[in-house]
């Protein structure tokens, strides 16, 4: 890999750092948003440093140069980094989650380029620190890290309103730093809801009329999978079924127990990571989002945009995406969350709260206008144009 120095920063060229590309929020929303981006006009690519290359076919799809940097060992990939830095010397450098966060920034601004850093989760607070396999004292040392290389970033993304405020806290980063634009969704790639999409898919998983509540999301413990599958194991519907999509994760073990713990137990289906999950929420009825901590979720926007109706954890963020047009539960909170799940079976829930969840969709989250934002963010900061509101 060439070390010179010499090149000039490309106009719009900009280097978005991942660790891996996994199939996770973050990654997929970076990959909606670049390649709208790129149309838009900007040359963007992607570089990271792990292993798993789940998506870089999707990106390079969508036209999108990949990269690896990862070397051997720490310190192979450490200089791995520095050369590939040196050798396509971008505008702007956007980091997103921990690792790149920690070791790209300040390798960055050390060779003299702009770093954008998204912040796309509340991280470090007291859920994390006593359910982390890390333990608290890793936490600490990560949220240490994380306060210490956030000196080296330029300027800040946040995903939603509450991120910016609970992180900008927590990194001691003032709030005219952050520049708050949501994820987006394409709405189009979507589609719609109908009778038909939800009678086929429902064939497909071998449903009839069943009322379906889903839950979608990695079973990882701030998912709270488990909350949704003990509270709708206390339910008296023979005709009501729980679908979980998603891959394992950290909370497997105690959903399989929840779920062994049923008295009803074949009412509640694990589907595994999904391709459809647009399909998924055509056949539902009730999309149930427990979250115990989140920073803005994919999945709940796409509920809002195929107007499933929203029984979501009543957290600050979850009242900021739907606009408070949802029904709410107590987070973690068993009975609460199999009290909302009751209501559900016995009350209607309100029209107006589906139809205003669509119009926020198209209004504040589809992807276009989403990346045009990015875009005007990422010129700004490279001095393409003025400051950006």
């Amino acid at each position: 890999m060439p070390s010179g120095d010499s090149s000039t920063p490309r106009p719009g060229a900009v280097i978005a750092f991942l660790y891996d590309l996994r199939v996770g929020g973050a990654e997929t929303s970076l990959l909606a948003e670049l390649r709208e981006v790129r149309a838009l006009g900007l040359d963007v690519s992607v570089a990271y440093i792990g292993t798993d290359e789940t998506l870089r076919p999707r990106f390079e799809r969508a036209g999108i140069p990949v990269h690896s940097v990862r070397g051997s060992s720490g310190l192979s990939t450490l200089r791995n980094l520095v050369g590939f830095l040196r050798e396509h010397r971008p505008a702007l450098v956007h980091t997103s989650l921990f690792w790149p966060d920690v070791v790209v920034r300040p390798v960055a601004r050390l060779l003299g380029i702009p770093v954008l850093t998204s912040l796309t989760n509340e991280y470090y607070g007291p859920e994390h620190r006593e359910n982390s396999k890390y333990g608290s004292l890793g936490v600490l040392a990560a949220h240490l890290a994380d306060v210490v290389s956030s000196r080296f970033a330029t300027r800040f993304h946040a995903i939603s309103h509450r991120v910016a405020e609970v992180m900008g806290r927590r990194l001691l980063v003032p709030p005219q730093r952050i520049t708050v634009i949501h994820r987006g969704r394409d709405l189009s790639h979507l589609g719609r809801r109908s009778p038909e999409r939800r009678a086929a898919t429902r064939a497909s998983l071998g449903l009839g009329e069943e009322t379906v509540f889903l839950c979608v999301g990695r079973q990882d413990h701030q998912k709270s999978h488990d909350t949704a599958v003990r509270a709708f194991a206390g339910l008296d519907d023979p005709d009501a079924v729980l679908l979980l999509a998603g891959r394992p994760g950290n909370n497997t073990a105690a959903i399989d127990t929840a779920i062994a713990d049923a008295p009803h137990s074949s009412r509640i289906v694990l589907l595994g990571e999904r391709s459809d999950v647009a399909d998924l929420l055509c056949a539902a009825d009730y999309y149930v989002m427990p979250s115990r901590w989140e920073g803005l979720s994919g999945a709940l926007i796409e509920a809002m945009a195929l107007e499933i109706p929203l029984l979501v954890s009543d957290l600050a963020v979850f009242q900021e995406v739907t606009d408070t047009k949802a029904w709410f539960f107590t987070p973690g909170d068993i009975d609460a969350c199999r009290g909302v799940l009751a209501r559900a079976l016995g009350e209607p829930y309100p029209a107006d709260f589906i139809a205003s969840s669509r119009i926020r969709a198209e209004e504040t989250f589809e992807i276009g206008a989403v990346a045009a934002q990015m875009r005007d963010l990422y010129l700004a900061m490279m001095g393409a144009r003025g400051e950006t509101k």
